[in-house]
């Protein structure tokens, strides 16, 4: 619940009027619409949300989503208070609480209900003093809120943890933390699944055996591996340094999962890397999903707007740039047939969007192919152009007798 709690301070310190029918979820929509949050905050806020309610309705109680989202929920309660609280916080590291750190004499029930009734005084502590604060320009705010979530720090387990978020909605099956090679996850048929920690050969500078924070298979086909890295890190160098060597480092009783290539060094057609954070111009290395699709020679690391569904990249394993030059250039060359003069005069001296041929006349002859034409009264056209109607008892320019020249303008065209 303290996302919940997170957004219904910020709406009090701010002064937001909440709206018809609003709900936790649209709540956290519409403060990043409005800007007071980031999009790493947002996703955060609803990753607790999810989490919440998986809890309330699902009875899931996973230990491993638990301690991932106490790192989140520690990190968004720092960031509320630098932003709506004490301007002077300085950031303390967040320390996983341990087994004997609570009193097991205690029943348990009894110290959770110790514990909610704690967070119900502290709620409504919070939410009278976000009532009774002064009201700021929003603008300031969004902008203190701006420069305290970039100086947070996001560990590669919320990192993953958001990625597993991100690649689910695209249409992935992944749980970074339960579908794991090391618990037995294999690729199978007409399933797309991001199986994390894909060991791999030793790469460059490693002795021992390394692994992929995930591997991306499209049924049994592997397709790509994806690196997971803190926020801090610079993921550029990542994708075209260590994802690269994942890329070439498969091992031998994996390539039964690989299908085409080699392409150079490369036996995965596609690699990836992410931290968590949205793609920032101003922080081009260090944001984004980058990507690099190493069939291609002359293919360079770029940052997506979004990761690629499964569709997505069997769409783009059917085709291939560098392919398709080589078999373009494979086909026989066949030459143009050559324009005869005729030709050139009826292109050169016809005008753009003719009404009717020259030979739509009454005296048209039976291999003309044009119908005649009816009679018009003198127009604008025939005056304004440097064409001049043929007479009806001049010879058709399909007849037999009519020369190249009959039907030719007396004087050149103007333009």
């Amino acid at each position: 619940q303290i996302g919940e709690n997170v957004v219904n301070l910020i709406y009090g310190y701010d002064r937001i009027q909440p709206l018809d029918g609003d709900n936790a979820a649209s709540r956290i929509v519409r403060l990043k619409n409005l800007g007071q949050i980031d999009t790493v905050l947002s996703e955060q806020l609803h990753a607790l949300r999810r989490a919440r309610n998986k809890a309330a309705h699902e009875n899931c109680n996973s230990e491993s989503d638990a301690r991932v989202l106490l790192q989140t929920a520690y990190g968004v309660c720092e960031w509320l208070m630098e932003v709506y609280g004490d301007p002077g916080y300085k950031h303390a590291a967040f320390t996983l609480p341990r087994p004997g750190d609570f009193d097991p004499a205690k029943d348990q029930q009894e110290r959770i209900a110790e514990l909610e009734a704690q967070i119900r005084r502290l709620t409504e502590q919070a939410q009278k003093n976000a009532a009774s604060a002064p009201e700021q320009e929003k603008r300031d705010r969004a902008e203190r809120g701006r420069r305290a979530a970039e100086q947070r720090v996001i560990s590669e387990e919320e990192t993953r943890y958001l990625i597993d978020e991100q690649l689910r909605a695209v249409g992935w099956e992944v749980d970074s933390a339960g579908l794991r090679w090391s618990q037995g996850a294999r690729p199978q048929k007409g399933k797309n699944r991001a199986i994390a920690e894909w060991p791999t050969l030793p790469t460059p500078g490693k002795k021992d055996d390394c692994a992929a924070d995930y591997a991306l298979f499209c049924g049994t086909r592997l397709v790509g591996f994806v690196e997971a890295k803190a926020e801090h890190k610079d993921v550029f160098a990542v994708v075209t340094g260590q994802c690269h060597d994942y890329a070439c480092a498969v091992r031998p009783e994996d390539e039964k999962y690989l299908q085409g290539g080699p392409w150079g060094s490369a036996k995965v057609p596609f690699v990836f890397a992410a931290n968590g954070r949205p793609y920032l111009k101003q922080l081009e290395t260090k944001s984004g999903i980058w990507f690099h699709d190493l069939r291609e020679s002359t293919s360079i690391p770029h940052a997506l707007s979004g990761w690629h569904s499964p569709a997505v990249l069997t769409e783009m394993l059917r085709r291939s740039d560098e392919e398709a030059a080589r078999r373009l250039a494979a086909e026989p060359w066949t030459a143009s047939p050559i324009p005869t003069a005729s030709t050139c005069a009826i292109i050169s001296f016809a005008p753009s969007k003719p009404s009717a041929p020259p030979c739509r006349t009454a005296a048209v002859t039976s291999s003309c192919p044009w119908p005649p034409a009816p009679e018009k009264p003198a127009s604008r056209w025939r005056s304004s152009t440097a064409f001049s109607r043929p007479n009806a008892s001049a010879a058709p320019c399909c007849s037999s007798t009519a020369t190249p020249s009959a039907n030719r303008p007396s004087t050149p065209l103007k333009t």
